[in-house]
């Protein structure tokens, strides 16, 4: 049985983000992203399980940061067990510390200030 594959203009559109979000996580956070032979990225099932989790890690407000360091258990596909829930956690209140998180959206704060 043949694995179902899609581009990466179907991948982004199936979870509602840009394709260039897409690369970008690739690129930042080391994840293999499988390729056809002309080079142009492919996503399974499986990878875009993994960007849907970084997504929802982003929407809870997390930054690349604390998500490179889960980054392991995303390729492992492991739990983050042993990991704070509040780590690397942004919150909208108070701070002028910023960082763009390459996709044209501003998190702010860089650590947890609960």
């Amino acid at each position: 049985m043949e694995k179902v594959r899609y581009t990466i203009s179907d991948a982004a559109q199936m979870m509602d983000v840009e394709s260039h979000a897409l690369r970008y996580w690739e690129e930042e956070l080391d994840l293999s992203v499988p390729r056809n032979e002309q080079g142009h990225r492919y996503y399974t099932k499986e990878n875009i399980e993994q960007f849907q989790k970084i997504k929802d890690l982003k929407e809870k407000g997390y930054q690349l940061k604390a998500i490179t360091r889960r980054a392991a258990a995303f390729r492992d596909r492991t739990s983050t067990e042993g990991k704070s829930e509040g780590e690397g956690k942004t919150t909208g209140s108070g701070g002028n510390s910023t960082a763009s998180d390459g996709t044209g959206h501003t998190d702010h704060k860089a650590t947890c200030t609960e």
